[in-house]
Order: C-alpha cells, then structure tokens, then sequence
C-alpha cells in the first residue's frame, strides 16, 4: 500500500490532526513525489465523480422512459432501483480504489515503494561528517556532483554498504537502473545485515523496471516464502505485476 496515497486520504478526509495537516501541508510544498501523487489522485477523484455522475443520470433517464404512464410500477420498483443506484456507486467507487493502488505504471510503483536512504536508519543513527558535503549536494538536486562525492567515498571505504545504498538511489534517480541495480546487488551479494533487506527491496523494484532476471525471482520467491517477512506485502505486489 502506498503511504503517500494513505496519507492523502487521511489528509482529504480530515483524519489528520491539525498538527499533522500541517505538517501535510509544508511536505506537499517541498515533496515533488508527494505534489505528484496528490494531483494525481484529485484528477482520479474528479474523474470518478463524473463518472458516477454520468452513469447515474443515464440510468436514470433509462428508468424515467421505462415508467411513464405507469405511476404504480414506479412505486413499486423504487426501492429496488435506489438500491441499484447504491450499488452503482460502490462499484465505481471500488474501481477507483483499485485504479489508486494498482493502476500505476511500473516507474510510478517503483517511485512509491523504493527504499531511499535515511541517515537515522543507519546502525549508529548518523554519518561521518566528511559526507555532509555530499548530503548537501543531494539537498540541492546536485545528482551528478553528488554521484561523483559518493563514489570517491566508496573508493576509501572498503565495506561501507550505507555509501553503495546512497550510490544506487542517486543512480536511480539520475535514470541509469543498470548501476542503481549493480549497488543493490552489491550489497545483496556482501550479505549485509542491516542493509539486505532494504537493497533486496530494490534490487526487485529496479528489475521490474528493467529487465526481470532469475535472481530477482529467487529474491522474491524467498520473500514470498515468509510471511513475516518486512517487505512480504510488497513483494506480492511485485508478483502480481509480473503476470
């Protein structure tokens, strides 16, 4: 399931706490993937409303040729009718539920789920300071630069899978999947603990983005093997987009 498109609804519905509506709100000023994904889901809301509209009216005139001349039959009906425009509703309401959650193409499936790098998630909660600079640059939208920091930290940190996880997102987002791939590989490959489920993640999300290899499946049957797996839900998710 797609936290941005949770949090939308919370935030549409008025679940949020005031707090939590602002805090919405100042995100979705900075927050391109969340700006896209919430006028993406006002163009499907505006979409189904109309589609309700339309299809509630036509039934409508349907059933007002059908009845006239003939008041008792109306009455008799209604009820029945009222439940089937009910019904209508439902069903087109259901529709746009599933063209929220699985009507994405594959780059927007993989935007929502990818695993991004997060200095608190490290084993020590920060990073060397050396790296501010690079974070910065990131900060910036400085992809290339910031691609050329971390590879030269890479050079010098033999074993540092945090730098090889930040290389593949930045890879991934300058568009070249083939390296972003390699890094998560890299990782999966080393068998890192902390990092190996998060780059397994990805590794799948990148191939199903690319090209679909005997590894990926082997990943994914793993993950699909155990339900208590973190990234279980995900992972069928994967699976049913490959049929």
């Amino acid at each position: 399931m797609s936290e941005y498109l949770d949090y939308i609804e919370k935030y549409v519905q008025g679940e949020l706490s005031p707090t939590e509506a602002e805090q919405f709100e100042a995100q979705l000023q900075t927050n391109r993937e969340l700006q896209e994904a919430y006028k993406r889901y006002q163009l499907a809301h505006h979409a189904l409303e109309i589609e309700v509209e339309n299809r509630l009216r036509n039934q409508l005139s349907t059933w007002d040729a059908e009845s006239k001349g003939n008041s008792r039959t109306v009455r008799r009906l209604w009820p029945r009718r009222l439940a089937i425009a009910a019904s209508l509703v439902l069903l087109v309401s259901a529709s746009f539920w599933i063209f929220n959650r699985q009507g994405l193409t594959t780059e927007q499936f993989t935007a929502q789920h990818f695993e991004r790098f997060d200095q608190e998630q490290t084993r020590s909660g920060i990073t060397p300071k050396s790296w501010g600079d690079g974070f910065v640059l990131i900060e910036n939208d400085q992809i290339e630069s910031a691609i050329d920091f971390f590879e030269n930290v890479a050079d010098t940190s033999i074993g540092n899978y945090a730098v090889e996880f930040i290389l593949g997102e930045l890879y991934w987002q300058k568009g070249n999947i083939d390296l972003a791939t390699k890094k998560m590989e890299n990782i999966i490959d080393a068998g890192s603990l902390f990092w190996l489920e998060k780059a397994q993640l990805n590794y799948l999300l990148l191939s199903l983005d690319s090209t679909w290899s005997d590894k990926a499946e082997q990943i994914l049957n793993n993950i699909l093997s155990d339900k208590n797996h973190p990234y279980y839900s995900e992972a069928r998710q994967i699976k049913s987009r490959l049929k």
